[in-house]
C-alpha cells in the first residue's frame, strides 16, 4: 500500500520472509523530531491492524533530506519500536 500526501511518501511493505511488516516515510524536508512520533503511530496502528499472531513488530524507516544527529538521537532515545531515520540525496 502507498499513500501520498502534499510532502509524503508513506509505503507499507509486508515482509513475509521475516514475518513483519516495514513502513517506509519518505519527506522531503529535512528532519524533525515531530516525524518521529507519527511514524512510531504508523508502526503501532499496521501492528495493531495487519499483523497476526506470530509476526514481529513492524519496522518503520523515515528518510529525509537532511537530519541532525543530535536531534534524532533524541527523537529515537526511548522509543522501543525498530525505527531508524536516514537522509538520502538525489542524484
Amino acid at each position: 500500500m502507498i499513500t501520498a500526501n502534499t510532502g509524503l511518501w508513506q509505503t507499507i511493505l509486508p515482509k513475509p520472509s521475516l514475518h513483519r511488516y516495514l513502513v517506509i516515510e519518505l519527506k522531503d524536508t529535512e528532519f524533525m523530531p515531530e516525524y518521529i512520533g507519527k511514524l512510531n503511530f504508523y508502526c503501532s496502528a499496521v501492528d495493531d491492524i495487519l499483523c497476526r499472531e506470530g509476526d514481529n513488530r513492524t519496522i518503520g524507516l523515515l528518510l529525509c533530506k537532511t537530519k541532525d544527529r543530535i536531534k534524532a538521537e533524541y527523537a529515537l532515545r526511548d522509543i522501543q519500536k525498530p525505527i531508524g531515520i536516514s537522509d538520502y540525496e538525489l542524484g
